[in-house]
Formats: C-alpha cells, structure tokens, sequence
C-alpha cells in the first residue's frame, strides 16, 4: 500500500544522486543529517570487496528504485510535486549529467522529471534555469536509437516548454523586481 510508506523529501533524492561518485554534494544544499548518515551507511553496504567500488549496476538499480518512488509520491499529490522546487530539479539535473551514457536509467530519470514538471510551473522555471533543456536535448542525440529513453526524453521536453511564453514573462518579471 502506497499510502502506508512515509514521506520522501528531494533531499534523500540528493544523497543517493552523489553515492556513486566522487563528487561532494554542494553545502548549500544542506541535506539533512539522517540522510546524509543513511547514505554513507548504503555506500558503506555497496562495496564488495576491500577498496573495491560498487559495481554501477547496483548503483543504476538504487537510483532507478529511488526515481520511481519519488514519482510514485509526485505524480498524483500536488502538494508533494511542489515540494520537489529547486533542489530537486538541480538534483535529478545532476544525475541526468553524470549517468548520460546510462540510457536505462536516464529513462527513469526522464519519467520522474516528467511527473516533477506536469502542471507545476515553478519545477518547469527551475529546470529550465538549470539548463535541463539543453542537457535533455544532448541527451536525446546520444540515445536517440534507443526507443524507451528518445520518447521518454521527447515527453520531458513536452511537459518542461508547455507555456513558455507565460514563464518566460513570469521569470522577467521576478528578475526586475
């Protein structure tokens, strides 16, 4: 039962999207202290064997399970796809950039952003500010033999340019004042 699971926040999206990574989450981002803590706890859990890496399928797996949670949660309740905001755009960003040649997993992330953006204009401003346009469009030329991630991408772009003029006024309005 869906209802039965508690609530995810972007942030433990932001712990899991630099697991696999060298890269250090921004401080800025100020993930809370149990996520950060459960994160280094899976990351510990992951290696196989004494300084040996995680294999990036089990990674792909993770991120993949976490993504679909997360639309699971967004896609019906508005008050939850609100919530996604800036860091969660930013963070689903940067795992789009460092899994781009991953065309499975980009499926999923292209699905989850989708959800993130449909009818919520604040995600749509914050993922174009991101430069998601550009970087789906990128992503599209790379993958665009494999059907699943070309149409899943095409849908992303779909939901993220509906009412472009509307935002782009919106958003010269908010930088003047």
């Amino acid at each position: 039962d869906l209802h039965s699971f508690p609530t995810r926040r972007s942030s433990d999206l932001r712990s899991i999207a630099f697991a696999d990574r060298l890269t250090k989450p921004p401080a800025t981002w100020g993930a809370p202290k149990t996520a950060e803590r459960l994160a280094q706890q899976f990351a510990r859990h992951l290696v196989v064997e004494e300084g040996e890496t995680p294999a990036n399928e089990c990674i792909a797996m993770v991120i993949t399970l976490a993504l679909r949670s997360i639309t699971l949660l967004i896609q019906n309740n508005m008050q939850n796809r609100d919530s996604v905001n800036q860091p969660g755009v930013s963070t689903m960003i940067v795992v789009l950039s460092n899994h781009s040649d991953d065309a499975v997993l980009l499926t999923a992330i292209f699905g989850t952003l989708r959800a993130a953006l449909l009818r919520c204009e604040t995600n749509k401003l914050c993922f174009k500010n991101a430069g998601g346009n550009e970087l789906a469009m990128h992503v599209l030329k790379t993958h665009r033999r494999n059907r699943d991630c070309f149409l899943a991408g095409l849908e992303l772009l779909c939901a993220a340019t509906t009412q472009d003029d509307l935002r782009d006024r919106k958003s010269t309005r908010l930088n003047s004042s």
